[in-house]
């Protein structure tokens, strides 16, 4: 019911969502349902059947669409703070009580509720930074445009990442200098069997960079070798051939329980970017399109996103079909959701406005400082001993 206004699109989600289902009971008939239970336990399933209401219940309320707003998009704004808040939460999990960090159930949902989030923060990137890309292509001759582009981006990230590389040293001393050293140079992931603890977000800003290092010099060879009508999407096709070559590549390389790994490779994991690229171009570029996006909302993105969770949530079932598609399927999802959020213009309360749009104008430095401070209050408290003095620890958390 909550799909029919996608036709096409909310045929297609179901029918991934029917597929999910059908392929965990078929799993389980080979094992005699094993498992206690399918893909979440029972109170997760009655917590995200009270989201999906209250979801279905905000797109019934959504206005018709009349266009995006100019300026800053508050909708944007919301994504960008949720995305944060759910990389937050789980890199508290070492901070949590002792039964809950052994808690197997726990755990995976807190480390995949902030794959989630950087997935989301990926097809933003894709679709503000596609929206850029696309606007230089008239003008796009020489590397010029490119060397400004670069500037204008790393201006905007690395500084701002190297102090928190200063700000590192006083909270959380590296234990193991040669991979600090890797991490902030952007080399350290650059195999999957190369692990560190050392800067852990640092391997998605690597994505990044990644990202906007190689498009603008792909679009200026598509746009010199004659191609300029068609630059921006040849090389989108490019850059997802090889992210998706290189994960396929390296998943056919490992054995089952290491192709986990994979997920920390930056440059195969480039496919949100390139599906927030795409809807910055049909933006631009059919906004009929767009616009029907729009009107369709929420449902069918938030479909393709569960299904990736759920492949994802349970990898160890359907290796390396989870490793393969499950951040596919949440990117693809995260972008889907992008035309939806563009013309939201308030929670409808005031106090929850501001916050929001308070977290998202911080997110990145958020995203940068968080996991320093989970793990200098690690090393300084340890595990919390009680439910009760999590609290105090959650509450310095959030403050520093």
């Amino acid at each position: 019911i909550w799909l029919w206004r996608g036709r096409l699109l909310g045929v297609s989600a179901l029918l991934a969502l029917a597929t999910i289902h059908a392929v965990t009971i078929w799993l389980e008939t080979r094992v005699g349902f094993a498992h206690p239970s399918l893909l979440v336990d029972r109170g997760s399933r009655y917590s995200l059947s009270a989201l999906m209401l209250a979801w279905a219940w905000w797109q019934q309320r959504r206005p018709v669409f009349g266009g995006i707003p100019s300026g800053r998009r508050f909708g944007l704004d919301v994504f960008r703070a949720i995305a944060v808040l759910c990389v937050a939460v789980t890199h508290f999990t070492p901070l949590v009580i002792e039964p809950w960090f052994m808690n197997k159930d726990f755990v995976r949902w807190e480390r995949y509720i902030g794959a989630l989030g950087v997935d989301i923060f990926f097809a933003l990137s894709g679709y503000l930074i596609g929206v850029i890309l696309l606007r230089m292509i008239p003008t796009l001759n020489d590397m010029t445009l490119v060397k400004r582009f670069w500037m204008r981006r790393w201006l905007r990230t690395l500084p701002a990442a190297y102090v928190s590389a200063v700000v590192v040293l006083i909270f959380a001393t590296p234990v193991n200098w040669i991979d600090y050293v890797m991490r902030i140079t952007f080399v350290s992931s650059f195999t999957p069997y190369y692990h560190s603890d050392e800067m852990r977000v640092w391997w998605s800003l690597a994505s990044e960079e990644y990202f906007y290092l190689v498009f603008p010099v792909l679009m200026l060879l598509w746009v010199r070798s004659g191609w300029r009508q068609w630059a921006f999407g040849l090389t989108l096709a490019s850059i997802a051939l090889l992210s998706v070559a290189a994960r396929v590549g390296w998943l056919t390389q490992l054995d089952t329980l290491s192709m986990g790994s994979v997920e920390l490779v930056p440059y195969a994991r480039l496919d949100p970017m390139i599906f927030g690229a795409i809807i910055a171009y049909i933006r631009l570029k059919h906004a009929d399109w767009f616009a029907r996006l729009n009107t369709i909302g929420y449902a069918p993105g938030m479909v393709f996103l569960w299904v990736g969770l759920m492949l994802l949530l349970d990898k160890l079932r359907w290796m390396p079909w989870a490793v393969g598609l499950g951040h596919t399927a949440i990117g693809l999802g995260a972008a889907l959701i992008i035309p939806a959020v563009e013309t939201v213009r308030s929670t409808g309360l005031r106090w929850m406005d501001r916050t929001l749009v308070w977290i998202a104008a911080v997110s990145y430095s958020m995203y940068l400082y968080h996991d320093i401070f989970a793990t200098y209050l690690l090393r300084q408290f340890g595990h919390a001993q009680t439910a009760l003095h999590m609290i105090p620890l959650f509450a310095a958390y959030c403050a520093l």
